[in-house]
């Protein structure tokens, strides 16, 4: 008799969380097919009770399992609906809206769907604006995020005006020289490289290196030196080149296993050594270097890089973000299972 009266969005409330549990059940158990289709259950049953906080939950698992399935194209409306959710809920500024935007924004770019991304990249500008203030840390990493996109669509003019803005914004919330200003600068760095403007680019990426060397952020400073080393190339200064090069591989040896590159960026730095030793007149040392980048290059044909982005090493020139990955703690089974 009760289920007579009971409204519609309150049964279809209901459905979905048993739905839910269900598909967690499975998730928990890795049966990744049975999890999806349970909670693609859930998050329709969600959006017909019009329950926001039912939406985010199954949206936040569909999307887990579809990432862990590489579907990542089916991923992102469904990462949309669950910022929407969160966006509905607390606001655009809110934690989670801002945690999963961050990470539609890391999807998209990985995609390479740059003009969806910069929507969602201007958003978090306002948001961090709005909950932060204009000259706050949060405002100027949002801004060199839109730099980056803007750069990936090959918009120099409005890129460089982004990045500069937020390189203004992060000296007045920090400091002239600290090292969050590094992404800003390589930032520039890369599009004055791209405008021939060859000595600007070498003395902002000499700051950012400094800057980030000095706190021990080894592999923004790695990165921000190969960045410096494809310049010399660029500028025909072969020699320089060369001894940077060797300086940094030398450096690398001493470094923990722990900071070890992606294979991707060791073959980029495998052939770039090559390629200088033989500019250099030192074949037999350059055949070294070339059989490595031959094997590094054989193991990225038979297991590519992931496209989810999930071993890539940070790029000095952004994005960059101020939440952590949300799967970092979604996709783990004990942690989900608070959800029960």
């Amino acid at each position: 008799m009760t289920a007579m009266w009971a409204p519609a969005r309150v049964l279809a409330g209901r459905r979905s969380a048993s739905l839910f549990r269900a598909g967690l059940a499975r998730y928990l158990e890795l049966d990744l097919t049975g999890s999806e289709a349970l909670f693609r259950d859930a998050l329709g049953a969600a959006r017909e009770a019009g329950s926001e906080p039912l939406v985010a939950k199954a949206g936040e698992h569909l999307y887990a399992v579809l990432r862990r399935r590489r579907r990542f194209d089916e991923a992102v409306p469904v990462l949309e609906a669950v910022v929407a959710a969160h966006r509905r809920r607390g606001g655009p500024g809110s934690d989670d809206t801002s945690a999963w935007r961050n990470e539609l924004i890391r999807l998209l770019g990985a995609l390479g769907r740059d003009p969806e991304a910069e929507a969602a990249c201007r958003e978090r500008v306002e948001a961090a604006r709005h909950r932060f203030g204009t000259a706050s840390r949060q405002a100027g990493l949002a801004l060199v995020t839109l730099g980056w996109c803007l750069r990936q669509q090959r918009r120099w003019d409005e890129a460089r005006a982004v990045y500069e803005e937020a390189l203004g914004v992060l000296q007045a919330a920090l400091a002239l020289e600290d090292p969050a200003t590094g992404w800003a600068l390589a930032g520039l760095a890369v599009i004055d490289t791209r405008l021939g403007e060859l000595e600007q680019a070498e003395a902002r990426l000499r700051r950012a290196h400094a800057n980030w060397d000095r706190v021990g952020r080894f592999e923004m400073a790695a990165a921000t030196l190969e960045q410096l080393m494809d310049l010399y190339v660029v500028a025909e200064r072969d020699a320089e080149a060369l001894a940077l090069v060797e300086s940094r591989a030398a450096r690398a040896q001493r470094l923990s296993r722990q900071m070890a590159e992606d294979r991707e960026r060791q073959l980029r730095n495998e052939e770039r050594h090559a390629f200088l030793l033989q500019v250099a007149g030192r074949p037999g040392e350059a055949a070294r270097y070339e059989t490595r980048a031959a094997i590094l290059r054989q193991e990225l044909e038979v297991n590519p890089r992931s496209t989810d982005g999930a071993s890539w090493g940070e790029d000095p020139a952004g994005p960059v973000f101020d939440t952590e990955p949300v799967l970092d703690w979604l996709a783990a089974g004990p942690v989900a299972s608070r959800h029960c």
